[in-house]
């Protein structure tokens, strides 16, 4: 039992109690102390009903038949539900469908269970405050991993890195263009996982859509997805390397950028004021130094730390300053000097990882050495490159420039191990990113690779504009929300309604045009499980589960049973005396 007035009670209480104490001892001044007895009885429950109608007592009543709730969702095990029944006697179980209310605000249950693969990541607010034990599903088979760089470049591989559970041995992967030609393949063969990598080199500019086919072994179509991608024209960049001694992978990086067309200017510190100076595609050898003026002709800067804490204060102060003022990229090589610089201009976060390597998203097969350090997921850092949820590459912005590096040693072995395509795709996406951007006041980018009819899709948007207003190509406004740490920064979601190539963009500036491409819910469907049993077991994995206290209906008790009993009890003690 609680009580409407609970922050009185000890008062009331000491009051009664007191009351009480000197009814009782002017009782028993009296000689008839068989009377006094009763009397001080009937003044004790008196006294009480008193005070329970100052209090006003409540009680608390269940709101639900049963406590115990289970959601099925797709892919849930009958017989994991068939255990929580013999437990639960009174177990209420519902079935959940995606985009719909499960559970509503008003209900107050203590312990629910999701079996299957989970809900819709759109859906999971449903259980921010209530106790919950997921029981999870298993990976379905087919394709449950699968990752490649959407927005690629002329001159470029394309690169398609997978993971196919339970495969068929003798089935085949094509990928094929979009006029259904297979242009690259792969032959299923092991029976329980099979990691898989396609290519494609990458010719002409465009949007195009291609498709990822598994046949049987007589060649009938089992599947086929679509895999969209937006092909740009190469840019020829004009990069600067400045090492303080040679090094074996600037020696792979400038032979690389050469080939692409982009003109690279190298500097190599040989002894004390002796250098070794490098030119490829060049037409005029411009002047190698770090002044504003003479980095004012570059895109990115490619140099170590040492180079960099060794600058004098005046060419330290114009690089930052071609960077924050000019877009200069700086990329830093990194070596054991970058990671000890934690108090520099260009340092970035970073924590223990003590892998000697990573399988990077982009080639699941091989992997690459690197340093014993992660980044740290700041706000700030954003990522080029990832390995299993670390950050093995990314960048930060200074000004309109961008710093980046990475963890990653000696990649220049991929080279060497025959993996040349992966070696390219990693430094043309890092460059990219780095590189100096045409002046814009827009800047797109998308969670997903891939939207789904009726389902929400996530973007990003970059602005100047202090108040971005965002339309769809059907001419409709989508909402954003401001990022609470980065004013520039914000976000939004649309539902699109038909299958193919859509487009956002703002009403500020029409010409900065964002495609993202819309399939139906039949494609993918190995993978989306597996995202959402993923999604599902991070949610559950980083929510704060509390011992649940059950919370029910508080309902008043009637006063007027308190105040009969009060009434009663004042009349015999006023009658007593008198009979």
């Amino acid at each position: 039992m609680s009580f409407v007035n609970n922050d009185w009670f000890w008062q009331v209480a000491i009051i009664t109690l007191a009351i009480w104490i000197v009814f009782i001892w002017k009782e028993f001044q009296k000689s008839r102390k068989r009377k006094a007895y009763i009397n001080c009885i009937v003044a004790f429950v008196a006294l009480t009903s008193l005070a329970l109608m100052i209090l006003k007592p409540i009680t608390t009543e269940s709101s639900i038949t049963s406590l115990k709730t289970a959601i099925l969702t797709k892919g849930f095990d009958n017989l994991q539900l068939d255990s929580l029944k013999k437990v639960y006697k009174k177990l209420d179980v519902r079935s959940y469908e995606p985009n719909q209310i499960t559970i509503s605000k008003d209900e107050n249950l203590e312990t629910v269970f999701v079996l299957g693969n989970g809900l819709q990541q759109y859906d999971l607010w449903q259980l921010d405050d209530v106790n919950t034990i997921y029981i999870g599903g298993k990976p379905s088979k087919g394709v449950n991993q699968f990752v490649y760089n959407m927005h690629n470049t002329v001159g470029n591989d394309a690169i398609f890195n997978g993971q196919y559970v339970q495969p068929n041995i003798g089935h085949k992967l094509f990928l094929e263009n979009p006029a259904g030609q297979a242009l690259d393949s792969v032959v299923l063969t092991n029976d329980k996982v099979q990691e898989f990598q396609l290519s494609i080199s990458l010719k002409v500019k465009g949007e195009f859509v291609y498709q990822l086919v598994e046949k049987d072994d007589i060649g009938n179509n089992i599947s086929k997805d679509p895999l969209p991608i937006i092909v740009k024209p190469q840019e020829q960049l004009k990069v600067l390397i400045v090492n303080a001694s040679p090094l074996f992978e600037t020696k792979y990086l400038k032979n690389y950028l050469a080939e692409v067309g982009h003109q690279v200017s190298i500097r190599s510190r040989l002894t004390k004021g002796r250098y070794k100076y490098e030119y490829f595609n060049v037409d005029t050898k411009p002047k190698i130094g770090f002044t504003k003026d003479q980095l004012k002709v570059f895109d990115v800067v490619i140099t170590d730390a040492l180079t960099i804490n060794s600058l004098s204060t005046n060419a330290k102060k114009a690089l930052e300053a071609s960077i924050s003022e000019d877009g200069l990229g700086l990329f830093i090589q990194p070596d054991i000097n970058l990671y000890n610089s934690h108090k520099r201009w260009y340092a970035f976060n970073f924590m223990s990882n003590r892998k000697s390597n990573a399988s990077l998203d982009i080639d699941l097969k091989n992997t690459v050495t690197k340093y014993p350090f992660a980044f740290r997921n700041d706000a700030l850092v954003e990522p080029i490159f990832n390995a299993d949820s670390h950050i093995m590459s990314a960048y930060k912005r200074l000004g309109i420039g961008r710093i980046g590096t990475s963890v990653l040693k000696n990649t220049y072995e991929l080279q060497l191990k025959g993996t040349t395509e992966v070696y390219r795709q990693l430094w043309a996406k890092t460059i990219e990113d780095i590189s100096k951007k045409s002046i814009s006041n827009i800047e797109w980018n998308q969670y997903s690779q891939i939207a789904f009819v009726n389902e929400p899709f996530e973007f990003q948007i970059r602005t100047t504009e202090e108040n971005p207003l965002v339309v769809s190509d059907e001419a409709y406004q989508i909402p954003l929300k401001r990022d609470i740490s980065i004013k520039s920064l914000w976000s939004g979601v649309t539902y699109p309604k038909e299958t193919g190539w859509k487009a956002i963009k703002t009403e500020q500036d029409s010409t900065k045009v964002f495609k993202y491409f819309v399939t139906d819910n039949a494609h993918w469907q190995s993978l989306k499980t597996t995202n959402t049993i993923n999604a599902n077991k991070k949610y559950f994995d980083t929510k704060n589960q509390k011992s649940y206290t059950f919370k029910g209906i508080n309902t008043p008790i009637n006063l007027m049973l308190f105040y009969v009993i009060f009434i009663l009890g004042i009349g015999y003690l006023w009658l007593e005396p008198k009979l």
